[in-house]
């Protein structure tokens, strides 16, 4: 059955097709990428609809995963000297942002404590809203911005979703390190040469207070965003050269 004017425009989604030819070794993404378009327009598009077929499309690269595709994937990305060294341009850069957001709420905490009792009462009440406290959301929402942003840029810039989660996982693990090795520092450098009470050594009471789980959970956060701004990024890397040509 042959499909119209309409199907024959239509593509699968683009960060499947993108995801299909990183899992196929180069010999083959051409001609399995293009016989299982030719099969996604001429029979998938007028038998199931668009959004089943979209559906359907997505179910064949699953079906192309398998141990030794993600392992290929993973070693075709450490040899390509040129995407690495664009990734860690954009992984400083980001990393560095990601720490310097962390120490600038860092330093307000430090300069103008929140009082934890006002803080409990403002949240009992019907009115409260963290958008009243600027100081707690605004610093969430930079980070996302940026670990997002790296991911876009990365993957951007080397065609890659890959690129832009791993841009973003290590800008994240790396400016939250950064971030707690210097509360480590400030710590170790404020604190007494004896403790007053004498039952708790000083070092182990001051280290209590370093954001430890902070690194995991912004890894996860990076590598989360990191994959959605990839998608984007490897959508407008397809969408440039096509661009260009018109």
């Amino acid at each position: 059955m042959s499909g119209g004017a309409g199907d024959r425009e239509r593509r699968p989604p683009i960060w499947a097709e993108s995801v299909l030819r990183t899992l196929l070794p180069p010999r083959d993404r051409d001609t399995v990428t293009g016989d299982l378009l030719e099969e996604y327009i001429e029979v998938a598009l007028p038998s199931r609809g668009p959004l089943r077929a979209d559906v359907w499309y997505v179910r064949q690269v699953v079906s192309f995963m398998t141990t030794n595709s993600l392992v290929r994937a993973l070693v075709g990305w450490t040899k390509e000297e040129v995407m690495w060294e664009r990734l860690w341009r954009v992984t400083l850069v980001c990393s560095l942002l990601v720490a310097a957001v962390l120490l600038t709420r860092f330093l307000f905490d430090v300069i103008d404590p929140v009082d934890p009792v006002e803080r409990f009462l403002a949240q009992a009440r019907d009115d409260y809203s963290e958008f009243n406290y600027p100081r707690r959301w605004i610093p969430a929402a930079a980070i996302l911005g940026i670990l997002s942003g790296g991911g876009l840029l990365a993957s951007w810039r080397t065609g890659t979703i890959g690129m832009g989660a791993l841009a973003s996982l290590a800008a994240s693990s790396v400016g939250s390190v950064l971030y707690v090795s210097v509360v480590v520092l400030v710590n170790a450098l404020s604190a007494p040469a004896q403790d007053p009470l004498g039952d708790v050594p000083a070092s182990l009471r001051y280290f209590g207070n370093v954001p430890t789980m902070l690194v995991p959970m912004l890894a996860l956060l990076g590598l989360a965003v990191g994959t959605i701004g990839g998608l984007i990024g490897r959508a407008l890397h397809i969408i440039k050269p096509e661009h260009s040509h018109s």
